[in-house]
């Protein structure tokens, strides 16, 4: 579209971003319109399907961890769970494993290709064969994270259960620690290639403080680290992230939070000792931020959502954060398919 013939030009930040957009009165007489102009990356959209009600959370989940492309979105309501199969078309799962009554907290897959689902009281491990175990919790389940080998699950009061996958299929509980805050937002790291687990456990607690816990056998759930935060914390995320295209490029682990006054947090954990160093910060909207994973060449991204939503990632040896000119998200996840590969 054409912006010439400007009569009149102003930049406010009028939808309440936290950043400015520019409006343009443009034409004359019949052909006159006016254009909004706003940074960030343009989105496209594939697909749009009706739910029955307000969704709570999404999740993508592969057959098997080495698979190419999603199998199964589950989506989570208030008081029920629908899991849809992904192919030529989105069809319900009549008989996934996964309690279709219960909210969803979190789903992930395990490396055995077993499937997980935590409930607000119990935690579902559906094996491949069909067979279902069931962990019943003695509180609420506020919070979970997991990856490939590892769960970690924060029940309401400040406790703090971690799981691991073994040998032979099971998912065991391997210590459990009572915390003195009550926890706001936790995740585990990504499996370091050639290692059996994540070293690491990071915690948002209501003191306005994250902190990083040790997963190692010899001192499971001991603090490493801690780092008191300007507001309270709302969402973290581990993601390695390398600095250039390269895969054999070192990657470093990053801790990023997101506050509820809309500010990104964004340190480096040594991957060794969990200590923190060179911590920066950025303004990226006026609402509390949700971080979500996400992948973007093959390489480690994540998505913030604020006022507006950010994609983040590294391109060119740079950690670049760019607004996105959609609508603004109350959830995400990453999703892959034939017709969408990223």
């Amino acid at each position: 579209y054409s912006a010439s013939l400007i009569s009149q030009l102003k930049i406010e930040d009028l939808l309440g971003e936290g950043e400015p957009q520019i409006y343009a009165l443009c034409g004359r007489a019949e052909r006159s319109a006016l254009r909004v102009f706003r940074h960030g990356l343009a989105v496209s959209e594939r697909a749009d399907s009706p739910m029955p009600g307000k969704p709570l959370g999404v999740w993508t989940l592969k057959k098997k961890n080495t698979d190419k492309f999603d199998s199964y979105m589950i989506v989570s309501f208030p008081n029920a769970t629908i899991v849809l199969t992904i192919g030529e078309k989105v069809a319900e799962v009549p008989n996934s494993g996964f309690d279709g009554t219960q909210q969803t907290i979190h789903s992930g897959l395990l490396d055995d290709g077993s499937m997980i689902q935590v409930c607000s009281n119990r935690i579902r491990h559906i094996k491949t064969s069909g067979k279902i175990v069931m962990w019943q919790t003695a509180g609420l389940i506020t919070h979970a994270a997991s990856n490939e080998r590892q769960l970690v699950v924060s029940l309401q009061g400040g406790e703090i259960i971690y799981f691991e996958l073994d040998s032979v299929g099971q998912l065991s509980e391997i210590d459990k620690k009572l915390s003195e805050n009550d926890t706001v937002c936790l995740d585990i790291g990504p499996i370091p290639e050639g290692r059996s687990r994540c070293k690491f456990l990071a915690i948002g607690e209501t003191d306005k403080t994250v902190k990083i816990f040790s997963l190692d056998p010899e001192t499971c759930l001991s603090r490493i680290s801690i780092q008191a935060l300007p507001g309270l914390p709302q969402s973290v995320c581990l993601l390695e992230m390398r600095s250039g295209m390269l895969k054999m490029e070192e990657a470093q682990l990053y801790l990023h939070v997101g506050l509820g006054n809309g500010v990104l947090l964004r340190t480096a954990v040594d991957s060794i000792t969990g200590a923190l160093s060179d911590s920066r910060n950025r303004l990226i909207g006026t609402k509390p931020i949700q971080l979500f994973k996400a992948t973007i060449n093959s390489c480690p991204a994540m998505i913030a959502v604020s006022s507006r939503t950010w994609l983040c990632y590294t391109y060119m040896s740079k950690y670049i954060a760019t607004p996105l000119t959609n609508q603004v998200f109350d959830y995400a996840c990453n999703f892959s398919s034939e017709l969408c590969p990223e």
